[in-house]
């Protein structure tokens, strides 16, 4: 498999998680949030692997390709990746919007575990919230925008 491959299959993954996390809001709350982290995530990591696949491995482990291709490897933290594409490609989430994204993925699980009805969250609330993340990560490589028509 080669490094185009790997990353088509990262996007693929991520707009799974997303189109989840938007089947989801509605009945299973928490676990759209969740689903909703794991798509930013991977999209950052795609982004990063666009520039560089060992920008995606932890820096706790050296490198090494054949591993990354069978998935024996750890992969950076979601504050580590967008940190690397900060400094590697002058592109990503800034620190601002990191912890403003954490800060509402937070507030959705808080609201998430209440389980009363007023404090859930709407979908057009939740798609909103959505849109404004993926409307930042527009540079992930291989996501058409069509992918994302559901949320308009």
């Amino acid at each position: 498999m080669d490094r185009n491959e790997m990353l088509d299959r990262l996007v693929e993954n991520a707009l799974d998680f997303l189109s989840q996390a938007v089947y989801e809001v509605n009945d299973h709350l928490k676990y759209s949030v969740i689903h909703f982290y794991a798509a930013v995530e991977l999209f950052v990591k795609a982004r990063l692997m666009h520039e560089h696949w060992s920008l995606v491995i932890s820096r706790r482990q050296d490198p090494d390709w054949n591993k990354f291709v069978s998935g024996d490897f750890q992969s950076a933290s979601l504050d580590e990746a967008a940190n690397r594409l900060e400094k590697a490609a002058r592109s990503g989430l800034t620190s601002t919007e990191l912890s403003a994204f954490k800060e509402m993925l937070q507030s959705w699980i808080q609201r998430s575990h209440e389980c009363k009805p007023s404090t859930m969250l709407t979908l057009r609330k939740f798609k909103r919230s959505i849109r404004r993340i993926m409307d930042r990560l527009q540079w992930v490589p291989g996501l058409p925008p069509e992918q994302l028509s559901y949320l308009r």
